[in-house]
Order: C-alpha cells, then sequence, then structure tokens
C-alpha cells in the first residue's frame, strides 16, 4: 500500500473508481487490515487495541469526507489530521504502537513499526486522494533535477549544519569504516532505506503537506518555510531524552534547507536532502 502512494497513476485509479466516501472507508479497511493478519494468528488480537486504531485512523480519513476543504490553504481540518497521524510516531512521545502492537518475542522484540508504516500510508493517501494537496509533487522515481537540486541544497547546508551541530553537541566527529566493498554497500543500502522509509514520507508531511498548506494560508512562502522548518525541530525535542534541545535546534536549521529544496524541486528533491543529511550524521559522526 505503500509503495502505491509514490505512483500518481495508482493515486488516480484509485479516485477514478472509488467516490470519496468509498475512499476513506477502503483506507480505513486496508489500514486496520495487518493489524488483524499479525495479531489474530499469534494469539495477540485485542479489542482493546482495534478499537484504538479505529480511533486513530477514522478521522484522519473521514474528516475530509465530512467536512472537505475549499482551499489549498491550512484549515482546521489539516491540524486535526495532522495531529492525530504525527504524535504516534514521534519518538518517545507515546507508546500507543508499541501497546497496539506487541511483540510475539524473539526473534521480534519490537513490532510498533507497523503502526508507523500504517501511519505513513494513511496520511499519504489522505492528503494526497483525498485533502487533493497540489504542488506535493510526490512519487518515488528520483529525476536528474531532483539529485543535483538536492544535493546541492545539501552542500548549502553542510558549512552552517555541521558547527552548528558540534557547537550544541549534537554530533561529535567519529567516521566510520570505508575500507571494502561491503562497506561502500552498506552506505548505499542505509541511503535507500533513509530516502523510502524516512525522508520521502517526512517530507511529505513537513513541506509538501505543511509548507505547502501554510504558503497558501499565509500568502507568505519564506514564513511557511521557516514555520515548517521550526515544526520539524520541534517533534525531535522528544527523541531519546526530552528535552533533546541539540538534536531541534540541529534538525530546525535542516529543516529550513529542506524547505528550500523543496521549494526549488518538490519533494523528492527535499528527501534527497534530507536524505545525504542523515547519511553524513550516521556514517561521519557519532
Amino acid at each position: 500500500m505503500y509503495l502505491g502512494t509514490g505512483f500518481a497513476s495508482v493515486r488516480e485509479r484509485l479516485e477514478a473508481y472509488l467516490p470519496p466516501a468509498q475512499r476513506a472507508a477502503v483506507l480505513l479497511i486496508v489500514s486496520l487490515a495487518p493489524y488483524l493478519v499479525y495479531s489474530a494468528p499469534l494469539g495477540l488480537f485485542s479489542w482493546l487495541g482495534l478499537a484504538q486504531l479505529t480511533a486513530l485512523c477514522a478521522p484522519a480519513v473521514f474528516l475530509y469526507v465530512l467536512f472537505p476543504p475549499r482551499e489549498q490553504a491550512l484549515v482546521w481540518q489539516d491540524l486535526i489530521v495532522l495531529a492525530i497521524l504525527v504524535t504516534p510516531v514521534i519518538s518517545g512521545a507515546t507508546d500507543l504502537f508499541k501497546t497496539i502492537y506487541p511483540s510475539p518475542g524473539e526473534p521480534v522484540p519490537r513490532l510498533d513499526i507497523l503502526g508507523k508504516l500504517m501511519v505513513i500510508t494513511l496520511g499519504a493517501y489522505s492528503f494526497l486522494t483525498l485533502r487533493k494537496i497540489e504542488g506535493a509533487d510526490f512519487r518515488f522515481s528520483v529525476l536528474r533535477k531532483d539529485l543535483s537540486t538536492g544535493a546541492r541544497f545539501f552542500f548549502y547546508y553542510l558549512p552552517l549544519g555541521i558547527p552548528v551541530a558540534l557547537l550544541v553537541g549534537f554530533v561529535r566527529w567519529s567516521p566510520g569504516p570505508l575500507e571494502t566493498w561491503a562497506h561502500a554497500g552498506a552506505i548505499v543500502g542505509k541511503a535507500l532505506g533513509i530516502y523510502l522509509a524516512t525522508a520521502l514520507p517526512e517530507e511529505l508531511c513537513f513541506r509538501g503537506i505543511l509548507q505547502r498548506l501554510l504558503a497558501g494560508r499565509l500568502a507568505a512562502p519564506r514564513a511557511a518555510q521557516a514555520i515548517s522548518a521550526l515544526a520539524f525541530g520541534a517533534v525531535h525535542l522528544s527523541y531519546r531524552d526530552f528535552p533533546n534541545y541539540a538534536f531541534a535546534v540541529t534538525a530546525a536549521l535542516a529543516g529550513w534547507f529542506y524547505g528550500e529544496a523543496y521549494r526549488r524541486g518538490g519533494v523528492p528533491a527535499a528527501a534527497v536532502t534530507h536524505t545525504l543529511t542523515v547519511v553524513t550524521w550516521t556514517f561521519l559522526f557519532d
């Protein structure tokens, strides 16, 4: 389901075959199905867990059916849906998904990733096919212009981002090994995983949705970019030990450059900048 979000043809067919109410119902069902598929055979099913999951997912889709926004600008429906979808995936903010998706034991100590993947999928379809955000340019394909724009703003960010990250104590210089093809392959594999599972969905949320709708509301692209960057920094406050000011400051600064890449090239370009940044922190710093 997540892979389908990145193809405009899939989203267009969904819109063509199903009216909004049916579309919302299908999205709710496919959001609940993975929980049922894994929990029932393992004896982990809980009516409370199913009710919590339903209470989380239903407003995210049916709110736009019952109260469809009339403009490409931030409205109260957007704030509610964003709060519902973002809060459970903020590290340390809540243990909701750990409770709903309990682990069956070793060798799988955690399964809350199922909830996070569900939220990414649900949010993408909700905003792109029900809310119908314009101008996000959300896709999995990476064009040459995406790479060039994303890389350009990554290199613009580095001269400021590295000193700030070191100054606030977010990182310290600790380059990883790069002695064999296996080490290089690990970097490439990590970059691909970050791009698909972290950078793309986060850039859709904070740039393709929040920054885009704020720009429509404020009629001030730079202000929208700044606010979305601050929001991006704020959600990192709860990472590991709350309040993690070092991470929040570093993320907010990076978010400004992600936002600039988005303004020049859309979500994929911003995701390229985001991916290069995370890979740099992961393999060159500790």
